[in-house]
């Protein structure tokens, strides 16, 4: 089960996505890393089912490493959290940390079908 996204649900210290600072070269490759982001949040949507701290932690890495290099540090700083959190055992900060970065991942891609 993926969460409902609530851009609301952003706490203030995560900023909803901006496109418009984004370079034209990173802008191309967005349709493919919010793909492998969407997988990532099945896998992390399983995580959470089957109780895998690992799992969410695994995630949590990848959205770390790959997120900055798209101009966004703020997701792989949630990123950075989830690791933290699957590493600690944490399942509610997890499922939270979940529902975060399903509400940004879903507003970044609101604002791409926006711009199309």
């Amino acid at each position: 089960m993926l969460w409902k996204a609530n851009v609301t649900a952003l706490h203030h210290s995560t900023p909803v996505p901006k496109l418009d600072a984004m370079d034209e070269d990173a802008r191309e490759l967005l349709p493919l890393f919010l793909e492998s982001r969407l997988a990532d949040m099945k896998v992390l949507s399983d995580a959470v089912e089957r109780g895998d701290d690992q799992a969410a932690a695994r995630v949590g890495h990848r959205l770390k490493g790959a997120a900055p290099s798209y101009g966004f540090p703020e997701l792989g700083s949630l990123g950075a959290e989830l690791e933290t959190a699957g590493h600690a055992g944490d399942r509610g900060r997890i499922a939270e940390l979940a529902a975060l970065i399903s509400t940004w991942l879903t507003a970044l891609t609101h604002q791409l079908e926006a711009q199309r």
